[in-house]
Parts: C-alpha cells; sequence; structure tokens
C-alpha cells in the first residue's frame, strides 16, 4: 500500500469513504441487476485500494499540474481504472461459471461510466439504441482485451462529450 502523509491522508479520508460508500452501493446495484449476487462478492479490501489509488493518483496529478480540482472526464477515467486495476469484485464458490461472473468486473466498469457520461452531457441513454449498445459492447470488449491507461479513459469519455456537445450545436 502506498504510504501518504498523514496529513494528506486525514484531509483525503472523509471524501475516501464517502467515494467508497458510493461506489460499493453501485456495485452492489449492478451485481443485483446482473443476477449474480450468490456467485460474486466485493472484496472490501481491494475496493479500499482502488479508492486509495484513485485519490493518490489524482493529487499527484494536482500537484503535478498545479490544480486545484480536476475535471469529470478524469474522474470518471482514473476511478474506472483503478477499479479494472484492482478487481475488487471476486468469484465465490467453485461452480461453472459464465462470462457475467468472469468478467464481472468490466461489466460494472462499463455499467458504472456510461451512466454517468451520458448525465454529464445531459443525454438520453438508450440502451435499446444500436450505436450505444454496438459502443457499449466495444468497450466491454476493451475492457476485457485490451490494454488502456487512465489517459486514454480520459480520452474515450472525453470524445463521447465532444459527440454529446456536436450533436446538440447540429440541432440548434
Amino acid at each position: 500500500m502506498y504510504r501518504m502523509k498523514e496529513e494528506i491522508f486525514d484531509e483525503l479520508k472523509p471524501r475516501m469513504t464517502k467515494r467508497y460508500r458510493a461506489i460499493h452501493e453501485q456495485i452492489t446495484d449492478v451485481i443485483q441487476a446482473c443476477g449474480v449476487e450468490e456467485y460474486v462478492e466485493i472484496n472490501t479490501v481491494l475496493l479500499g485500494q482502488s479508492i486509495i489509488d484513485y485519490f493518490l493518483d489524482i493529487e499527484a496529478l494536482k500537484i503535478k499540474e498545479g490544480i486545484k480540482r480536476v475535471n469529470e472526464s478524469k474522474i470518471y477515467a482514473y476511478q474506472t481504472y483503478w477499479f479494472l486495476r484492482r478487481q475488487p469484485v471476486q468469484i465465490v464458490g467453485n461452480r461453472p461459471h459464465d462470462t457475467r461472473e468472469i468478467f464481472i468486473n468490466e461489466i460494472i466498469a462499463v455499467a458504472l461510466i456510461i451512466p454517468k457520461v451520458f448525465k454529464e452531457a445531459g443525454a438520453r441513454l438508450d440502451y435499446q439504441c444500436k450505436e450505444i449498445k454496438r459502443f457499449t459492447d466495444l468497450l466491454f470488449y476493451n475492457f476485457k482485451y485490451r490494454h488502456y491507461t487512465q489517459q486514454s479513459l480520459e480520452l474515450m469519455v472525453e470524445g463521447m462529450l465532444s459527440g454529446f456537445m456536436y450533436e446538440s450545436k447540429k440541432k440548434e
């Protein structure tokens, strides 16, 4: 685990705790929606470490860039990155698994980031839309099999937001 100066940790602890609780609740909702709650569990140590890693990464970025706040794109991207890096949702038991369990962290990551980006853009999320379905499938595939970084995820989020802004300006 990373070592932080005591005063920095004390300053971040309330925000980390709040973020942990929110993410835990969101993950639980996705697990229940997938119907795999009896086959997977949230490893609280790994989830906590993903939150710590996220905050450390963001704090280092703020210091390096000399900024006080980061934009929403960075928040979504860095949180998703560290969630996927730590893989806090674990398979329990020893039964035949399907992809809903094997790739549950990737499913959860898609389920968490896409609605947040749509909300940020003020756009309506319709999973029945073939373009949205194609994009979420591609994102899921990339989370499973491709290399990604915090920065590449941020670029993806920015690209989505730019697309939404472009479409809204075309309609004006």
